[in-house]
């Protein structure tokens, strides 16, 4: 199989949301699978790339996979009771991340799992084309946060698989969306920083995804 590695950057000349980037990167792309990967993981084992091809040949139910999921999204009582942002959260997290002890547990082989983390979502072109591709993501209103629930949320519904994969790595995190270009590209379009856009993309997510969640895999 064939793999594109997709990496969206914040580009302070032309500012986009994170979703944005990643659909232009996606276009016009045909290989087998696309990997969108954020710009600030390193430390990648040198293999990488032989292993999610492989896993994709060997596993035709896969659609998307990563690099640390959980085996829960969503609490039980969603849609039991009024709404709280504290219900979309994922239980179970497992990764190999150099600092895995800090998130969660130590995966050790490929796990089936709910939800993945998008610092790494490796698409089966064809389970990103059912998705709708990035496009069907940014209709939902989503613009920065949410997207890796989002899109495996779409592989449940579509009856995809996700996994999460043992690949040794790290990832720092959150470098684009602290930065003061970001801040002054949401405040330029009323937005009043990084906490309204996060806290609106669990809004879109609990009213977008009401037949799949909560989701889990045991």
């Amino acid at each position: 199989m064939t793999l594109a590695l997709l990496v969206p950057r914040w580009d302070p000349e032309h500012p986009k949301g994170c979703i944005e980037n990643m659909h232009d990167l996606a276009l016009r792309r045909d290989e087998e699978i696309l990997a969108f990967m954020h710009s600030d993981v390193t430390d990648l084992a040198l293999n990488w790339m032989s292993q999610v091809e492989f896993f994709f040949d060997a596993h035709p139910n896969c659609g998307l996979l990563g690099f640390g999921g959980a085996l829960r999204l969503g609490s039980p009582d969603i849609y039991k009771r009024p709404y709280q942002l504290q219900q979309l959260a994922r239980f179970g997290y497992f990764s190999a991340q150099r600092d895995w002890h800090l998130h969660g547990g130590f995966l050790e082989m490929p796990m089936r799992v709910a939800v993945l983390d998008g610092f790494c979502l490796c698409f089966r072109l064809q389970a990103y084309e059912e998705m709708g591709g990035w496009d069907r993501i940014l209709d939902m209103g989503l613009m920065f946060h949410g997207y890796d629930t989002a899109a495996c949320c779409m592989m449940a519904r579509l009856g995809w698989e996700t996994w999460a994969l043992p690949i040794k790595c790290w990832h720092r995190g959150a470098a684009a969306s602290i930065s003061s270009e970001y801040d002054r590209w949401l405040k330029a379009q009323g937005i009043n920083g990084d906490a309204e856009v996060h806290e609106k993309a669990h809004k879109v997510l609990y009213n977008c995804f009401k037949d799949v969640l909560p989701l889990e895999v045991r």
